[in-house]
């Protein structure tokens, strides 16, 4: 967790994270105004981690979900697609936010709407993924959600 809150702290600009590599994105303009990022820079953040967050879901389906008895490892699993869900989050919060590290700029109009919904998806996925005690239906649920906006992006990618 510790690993995850200087990454946070790094996409955020929070400055209490120091990189020991350079970020691979490069910003959108260079001027201390807001910019407006290209879809192309949205869509890749996000395909980054379409292919880990199905693949996770897909062994949580195979291995964990409705199963009796349950896999020792099926909480870390649960744990893992939360953790994803948050570094998704995490990055496109720290795309937008002028000054981070990580910044490219505002989402573009036709995709901001996308971007709140996939944020908010992520958001939800890391919260049930990551509780101390994981509801099955709630965490169904939750990837249900991310996968259809993943699916949105499709046009995109």
């Amino acid at each position: 967790m510790v690993a995850l809150a200087a990454g946070a702290a790094y996409f955020l600009g929070d400055g209490a994270a120091t990189p020991t590599a350079t970020p691979t994105m490069t910003p959108a303009s260079t001027s201390s105004a807001a910019a407006v990022a290209t879809i192309g820079q949205y869509a890749g953040i996000v395909n980054s981690s379409i292919t880990d967050i199905r693949k996770d879901w897909s062994s949580y389906d195979r291995n964990c979900w409705n199963r009796s008895p349950r896999l020792a490892t099926c909480p870390i699993a649960a744990l893992s697609l939360g953790m994803a869900g948050q570094i998704l989050d995490l990055k496109l919060q720290g795309a937008a936010k002028l000054g981070a590290p990580a910044y490219i700029g505002a989402p573009p109009a036709e995709i901001a709407r996308l971007v709140a919904d996939t944020q908010d998806a992520a958001r939800k996925l890391s919260t049930v993924g990551q509780a101390q005690t994981v509801d099955e239906m709630q965490l169904f649920l939750a990837v249900s959600d991310l996968l259809d906006q993943f699916d949105r992006w499709e046009p995109y990618i």
